[in-house]
This record gives structure tokens, sequence and C-alpha cells, in this order.
């Protein structure tokens, strides 16, 4: 008799944690889909420089190595925000998310007129929204690569 409580409540506990890792699993999936909507309708596919600035905290950068020399500018500046989108060939593709909590961190992959982009870009969700935080953006001349 006691053997079969003790499996019933194995079993029972087994069955909750499934169900528990289950919902959480819908939640990330959830908080990933809003931060691809982020990246995608704001920052890669942006015809309009507003939606792109709002996309960024007022504090946001954008970094990168030009010359030998880091340079860094204000990432939600609207003129920043419409530059950076003229000279891509594609739109781009968001190679992964990681995601821990509010906080998440993307790689985005494109072609453009100097080579091969890849930026990786800092997310917070703020009020239920996801915000970039900074950018950094790497130029190269031969595809990117991405190790596993």
């Amino acid at each position: 008799m006691k053997t079969k409580v003790l499996f019933l409540a194995l079993l029972f506990i087994s069955f909750a944690s499934v169900s528990f890792a289950q919902r959480l699993s819908a939640k990330t999936k959830y908080q990933i889909a809003r931060i691809e909507e982020t990246l995608t309708s704001q920052l890669l596919n942006n015809a309009d420089a507003g939606a792109a600035s709002q996309a960024y905290l007022p504090s946001a950068q954008t970094m990168q190595v030009q010359s030998g020399t880091l340079v860094t500018k204000n990432a939600a500046e609207p003129t920043l925000a419409s530059a950076k989108t003229t000279d891509f060939q594609q739109p781009g593709r968001i190679a992964y998310i990681d995601l821990q909590g509010t906080a998440a961190v993307a790689r985005v992959e494109r072609e453009s007129s100097n080579g091969h982009v890849v930026d990786f870009v800092s997310l917070l969700q703020i009020d239920g929204e996801w915000k970039v935080v900074n950018q950094v953006r790497s130029y190269a001349e031969s595809p990117a690569l991405t190790l596993k």
C-alpha cells in the first residue's frame, strides 16, 4: 500500500513539473515573439525613422570600430536610425535571441553595400515593451560566422 501511495505521489509530481515547464515555455515563446516583433518591425524593415527611434531607449548607444577607432553614437536619434537602413540591400535576419527574465541579447545579420553587417543588440523589457539598450555593429567582407 505504501508503495502505491509513493508511486502515485511521484507520478503526480512528475506531471505537475511537466505542466509547469510547458507554461514557462509558452511564456518564453511569447516574449521571444515580442522581441522579434520589436527588431523586425522597428529596426530591420523600417521605412520610417521615427519607428526605429521608438525601439531605442533615449540613452541607447550604437558602437562600432572604424579604422581602428571606437565610434559611439546616440542610437535614439532619428537621423541615425534612418541612416542605418539606407545602405542595406535586404531586410536582414535575426540569427538568435538569448532571453533571461527581462533582459535579452539578439544577433542580427544583414547585407549592405559595405559588406556583411552583424549587430549585437541588448534589450530590456520596460513597462511590458522591449527596448534596445545598446547596439554593437561589426562590418566584414566575408559572411558572418556563428559559433555554437
